[in-house]
């Protein structure tokens, strides 16, 4: 009996040891993003106002250049930089988001603005995933999404659950789903009467609400086509 303890208590504890290797090799990515506003130009020539991100000090972009965790990590920290006029934030859906101080509620908490915490104009906030699960996802402004997400603050984010092993194997998208081409797409589209009100460029009407927008053009990946 007692030998038998003694081996129950050295598997036990090879199995913390390499719970213990396990989580010491778990990796991080951070990616310093920035909130920014820019113009679109339709196949007819209109200039349509948007928001949009730009990865550590590119261009303003819609949407935003696509992020990538590496299959060996497990955490992504995301430092948003918001230079919009207004109150912005992060999340990815599908993802919990593990230092999420929100939901942020209207004045008078009548209604919720945010679904995580915001990111004041001019200042710089941290978004971080601790358990970042394989898969295609979508980062979006977590702010007023109806109004936020349609002026184009949107960006895909990738995390394979294998890397790809030179003369081996393929990567996996999932596990046990090998690929060896991939191409994301990445749909929107624009009323431009919306876009102009949103940001209050001159002649517009004021911004009530995109529920009844009515869309002229369609982006994939930012790309609108005749």
């Amino acid at each position: 009996m007692r030998r038998h303890s003694k081996i129950r208590f050295k598997g036990l504890l090879t199995a913390l040891c390499l719970l213990v290797f396990m989580a010491g090799t778990a990796g991080a990515i951070t990616y310093n993003i920035t909130a920014g506003v820019t113009t679109l130009t339709m196949p007819d020539g209109t200039e349509v106002p948007v928001w949009g991100y730009a990865v550590e000090g590119g261009v303003i972009k819609v949407p935003g250049d696509p992020l990538v965790v590496p299959a060996g990590d497990n955490r992504l920290v995301i430092n948003l930089t918001n230079n919009l006029p207004e109150e912005t934030s992060l999340h990815i859906l599908g993802q919990t988001l593990s230092n999420n101080t929100g939901p942020v509620f209207t004045e008078g908490d009548l209604r919720v603005r945010s679904f995580s915490h915001e990111t004041a104009p001019g200042g710089t906030g941290t978004y971080q995933w601790n358990d970042f699960k394989p898969g295609t996802w979508m980062l979006q402004s977590a702010t007023n999404p109806a109004r936020q997400v349609q002026m184009g603050l949107y960006a895909a984010v990738k995390k394979d659950a294998a890397a790809a092993v030179a003369g081996v194997s393929a990567a996996e998208a999932y596990p046990g789903i090998p690929y060896d081409q991939e191409l994301i797409l990445v749909f929107h589209d624009i009323d431009p009467f919306l876009h102009a009100a949103i940001a209050g460029t001159a002649g517009s009407e004021p911004y009530t609400s995109s529920a009844y927008h009515q869309p002229r053009f369609y982006l994939i990946n930012g790309k609108s086509y005749p």
